[in-house]
């Protein structure tokens, strides 16, 4: 564990949560928006409209899955540093895909085994997917006059993202309430206290601390 005397400096992991947790919820006012509109009988005289809130959609989209990847990741470095010293971690851990990571870290470091049919492990893994898709997105050629493809290329679009962005933010907390079942995490958990300006235990307490974030009430544009 960290020396008493010691502290670290840079942990950035609740910043790209709060990162990710903020744009979820205006992508998801954007979303809900778009699905009104598809719902419109002459879906093609609505092609104007959605394109712009269909990229829109996709650019927060992006920002909110890749922040959240990033917290994760960057959480279970920090873990590991407190645990096994961040010469162990970069030599011999770090490379490791973010999935790995979650599975090999916590064993080496108190012996703990994640649950790999737990919630929190699947989320996990759709995460790292959809982290992925995004980083290798393939784009769709069709024909500027084809209005009916890209009617249908956008309404596809919508149904996609409908259902890969449950809760996606949310992956972190369900990971770390893993970890927080075992004893062995207590003095962890402990330290991390210590080091944070933002008391980050248990979702109620974080979801509060980043209220001004999430609803966008402190006239700062975060993006």
């Amino acid at each position: 564990m960290t020396s008493t005397n010691s502290c670290r400096i840079g942990v950035m992991y609740p910043q790209y949560w709060a990162i990710s947790i903020g744009t979820a919820k205006r992508m998801r006012t954007c979303q809900r928006r778009l699905q009104d509109i598809t719902k419109q009988e002459n879906i093609r005289s609505t092609i104007p409209e959605l394109i712009p809130l269909v990229k829109e959609i996709s650019r927060l989209q992006s920002i909110s899955i890749v922040f959240s990847a990033l917290a994760c990741e960057a959480f279970i470095f920090d873990y590991g540093v407190e645990y096994l010293g961040k010469n162990y971690m970069s030599k011999y851990l770090d490379r490791l895909d973010p999935v790995a990571k979650w599975v090999v870290v916590p064993m080496v470091a108190t012996g703990f085994q994640l649950n790999r049919d737990s919630e929190a492990f699947n989320a996990l893994i759709r995460l790292t997917r959809m982290r992925n898709e995004l980083v290798h997105a393939k784009p769709v050629i069709v024909k500027n006059n084809d209005t009916g493809a890209i009617a249908d290329i956008i309404i596809k679009k919508s149904d996609l993202l409908s259902h890969l962005l449950p809760t996606h933010e949310n992956t972190l907390e369900l990971l770390m309430d893993e970890l927080k079942c075992s004893p062995a995490h207590s003095k962890y958990f402990e330290s991390v206290t210590q080091y944070m300006a933002v008391e980050i235990l248990n979702a109620a307490t974080i979801r509060e601390a980043l209220g001004n974030i999430c609803n966008n009430e402190s006239g700062i544009d975060i993006l």
